[in-house]
């Protein structure tokens, strides 16, 4: 860090970053990245259809034209008052001034792509993956400038971290939707209404032989099939999700049926009903027990961290706050 910031060489100062590393290394970095991804994709898709462009929604279009232009004006302001500083004797350090302008360059590629096939390039999972990253980076730069007493630059810096995380969290809900509507594409002009036998048997067998892995089930994305159905014609009781078999009725006889010929013969006259229901479904209401006192206990660590963290806001050690802050949030979506 000497040769990048001579005047100020440290990285942590025990409570936050450095101004110079938090702007020349993480927000310089952060911008760098967003910009190189988007005129990356604008490159390789300089060439696609931009009819799905024109099918795009006003608010959509006033997200993608009118948040970067605010933000690059925003950007530019920031940078004219930097040159007015300069201009007027004032000692202004150079790595904001490299912060400032790798801002600004970045909204701008965003705004460069706008004026390509934008659906194509915006939608796109790495374009989000890239400006969550510039997000997070950029966080030490305001947490230092927030400690300023300006006003001008408190409001500015702000409204400018706002910008991004608005354009962000767009980026994240369009980038969703348009990969749902690729997913579930239908034409429902063209589409019968009252389907064949055929089709709804054929519908039907894929929905009973489907098979899910965990991550499917955790996101219920089991459903997604009965959905897609549900979006062509009006679901029926032969549309719905079959049990799985181990939980239907015939399975469910059979292995208390097993169980309990097993006990008696173990234990003849000593035999047990309740033994034989535990081994035929003892092990799966244990993992439920299991996982409602882990539940619970999260439950009870949240109030405790937040505790912990509203002490710490009044000034904390080293990383503490920043631990206890992201365990509170774990805690929160688990």
């Amino acid at each position: 860090m000497d040769f990048l910031c001579p005047g100020d060489p440290t990285v942590w100062d025990g409570r936050r970053f450095a101004p110079c590393f938090a702007d020349l290394v993480l927000g310089l970095g952060g911008n760098v990245v967003a910009a190189v991804a988007v005129l990356t994709l604008f490159i390789a898709r300089r060439n696609a259809s931009r009819a799905e462009n024109v099918r795009r929604r006003l608010p959509e279009k006033l997200f993608v034209f009118g948040i970067p232009s605010f933000a690059a004006c925003l950007s530019l302001l920031g940078l004219i008052v930097l040159v007015k500083k300069k201009i007027e004797g004032i000692d202004v350090p150079n790595h904001e001034s490299f912060f400032r302008c790798s801002q600004f360059l970045a909204w701008v590629a965003v705004l460069i792509s706008a004026n390509g096939p934008w659906s194509e390039i915006i939608c796109n999972p790495i374009i989000c993956i890239c400006w969550m990253l510039k997000i997070l980076l950029e966080i030490p730069h305001l947490q230092y400038k927030l400690t300023e007493m300006k006003a001008m630059a408190y409001v500015t810096e702000i409204v400018s971290f706002s910008t991004s995380i608005t354009f962000g969290l767009f980026l994240i809900v369009i980038t969703a939707v348009h990969k749902l509507c690729n997913k579930r594409e239908v034409n429902s002009i063209e589409a019968p209404l009252i389907p064949s036998n055929e089709n709804s048997e054929a519908e039907n067998a894929n929905l009973i032989n489907k098979q899910h892995n965990v991550w499917e089930l955790l996101t219920f994305k089991s459903v997604n099939p009965m959905m897609d159905i549900g979006i062509r014609r009006q679901l029926d009781f032969t549309d719905l999700l079959e049990l799985p078999a181990e939980l239907k009725t015939a399975s469910c006889y059979d292995k208390l049926l097993s169980s309990w010929t097993a006990e008696h013969q173990k234990y003849h006259a000593d035999s047990s009903l309740l033994r034989a229901m535990f081994y035929a479904y003892g092990w799966s209401y244990l993992r439920l027990g299991i996982l409602k006192v882990i539940n619970d206990s999260i439950s009870f660590v949240s109030p405790l961290l937040l505790n912990k963290f509203i002490k710490l806001i009044q000034g904390s050690v080293g990383m503490d706050g920043y631990i206890i802050a992201i365990s509170l949030g774990l805690t929160s979506i688990i």
